[in-house]
């Protein structure tokens, strides 16, 4: 959100790319986990879902930021990102319980 808030800034764009870059580094790698330990019968099928949804995921991102560029410009990029990340919460929230059960 920093780079729609504030991307008159160099320095919040950096910051924010900095922040972006550390934070999601990690998630192929925690969501693969969450995947195995949502279902350790199959962890092959587990991680083959996830490479697809990945792939979808990117595939998607790359659609949906097109469009937004070519109809309304730059400036709604920043926001778009906003949104499916929203999203994204949203839905790691809902799905804790399965995708993220507790060790034991």
């Amino acid at each position: 959100m920093s780079f729609g808030l504030f991307g008159h800034s160099t320095a919040a764009v950096l910051l924010g790319a900095f922040l972006w870059g550390g934070t999601h580094g990690g998630i192929p790698t925690l969501m693969q986990t969450a995947g195995v330990r949502a279902a350790p019968q199959d962890p092959g099928t587990a991680n083959s879902l996830w490479a697809t949804g990945w792939n979808i995921g990117m595939a998607g991102g790359s659609l949906l930021g097109g469009a937004a560029l070519t109809r309304t410009g730059t400036g709604a990029l920043p926001w778009t990102a906003a949104a499916l990340l929203a999203a994204a919460v949203l839905t790691a929230a809902l799905a804790r319980r399965n995708g993220f059960p507790p060790a034991g």
